[in-house]
C-alpha cells in the first residue's frame, strides 16, 4: 500500500505576516514598512540561521522547514533548548540584550525563513504600542519556557520528548497552534537531547495516553493540555 503525502506546513512570506499574531495590530503606515523592508531566506539542511556569538542583525520567521536552537555549555556538551516549526518567530531577546546570539539555530532540513531589519523591529517598538505590548508578552512566555527547560535533569528523557513536542506544536510565538506535523525520530530526538530508542519509547508512551497520534511520520497533536500538565 502507498504510504499517504503530506506536505508541510509552509507559509509564504505575506501568509506568515498575515497570520502572525502582531502584524494585524500595526498601523496601515507600519504593515507597509514591514512589507518593504522583510526578506526570505533559504537554509540547506544543517546550515545556520545564525550562530552562536555572532551578532544580531534581524528578527527572524519561521516559514518551511524546521529549526533546532541549540548551545554548547563550559563543558562542550551540546545542549538543545527546542525546535521551531513553521509560523514561529524567534530571535528578539537578542536584539534587545544588543549582544551576540547566545544559541545556533540550525536547520534540520531545507527550509525557508523571513528576516525583519533589526532597525524595523526597533522602529515598531519606539512607534507601534501594540507592537511593543507584543513582544513584552512574547519575552515573559519565552522566560517561563526556558525557565522550565533547566528544570529537567539530563536523564529525564520522557520529560524532554513531551516539551520537545509541546516546543513545536505550541511555540510562544507560533503564528497558530499546529495540530499535525510531519517529523522523523531522528529529528526529535535531535531536539529533544536524547537517543533514538529514548525518544521511541517516550512517543509511545504519549501515544498510549492519547496525547498523540503518529502515522506514517505525521505527528497529530490530540490533547495540549495534556502535554503541558506532564511538564508544568
Amino acid at each position: 500500500m502507498a504510504v499517504p503525502h503530506r506536505p508541510d506546513p509552509s507559509f509564504s512570506v505575506e501568509g506568515l505576516l498575515a497570520e502572525s499574531g502582531w502584524f494585524p495590530l500595526l498601523s496601515a503606515t507600519s504593515q507597509r514598512l514591514v512589507r518593504g523592508a522583510v526578506r526570505e531566506v533559504a537554509v540547506g539542511a544543517g546550515e545556520a540561521v545564525s550562530h552562536q556569538g555572532e551578532l544580531p542583525h534581524a528578527w527572524c520567521g519561521v516559514l518551511e522547514g524546521l529549526i533546532k536552537l541549540s548551545s554548547v555549555n563550559a563543558e562542550g556538551r551540546a545542549v538543545t533548548f527546542t525546535g521551531l516549526a513553521p509560523g514561529a518567530w524567534f530571535g528578539e531577546a537578542t536584539l534587545l540584550r544588543d549582544a551576540p546570539f547566545s544559541v545556533d539555530a540550525v536547520a534540520l532540513r531545507p527550509s525557508r525563513v523571513v528576516r525583519l531589519p533589526a532597525e524595523v523591529f526597533f522602529h515598531l517598538l519606539r512607534t507601534d504600542f501594540p507592537f511593543s505590548r507584543y513582544i513584552m508578552t512574547l519575552l515573559s512566555e519565552r522566560l517561563h519556557w526556558f525557565m522550565g527547560h533547566s528544570h529537567h535533569r539530563a536523564n529525564e528523557s520522557h520529560a524532554r520528548v513531551t516539551r520537545a513536542v509541546l516546543g513545536l506544536f505550541q511555540p510562544a510565538a507560533c503564528v497558530s497552534k499546529l495540530t499535525e506535523l510531519r517529523i522523523s525520530q531522528e529529528e526529535l530526538a535531535n531536539i529533544a537531547g536524547v537517543s533514538r530508542q529514548s525518544c521511541n519509547s517516550a512517543l509511545k508512551r504519549l501515544c498510549d495516553e492519547r496525547l498523540l497520534e503518529i502515522d506514517y511520520g505525521i505527528m497529530r497533536l490530540l490533547d495540549a493540555d495534556g502535554l503541558r500538565r506532564l511538564v508544568d
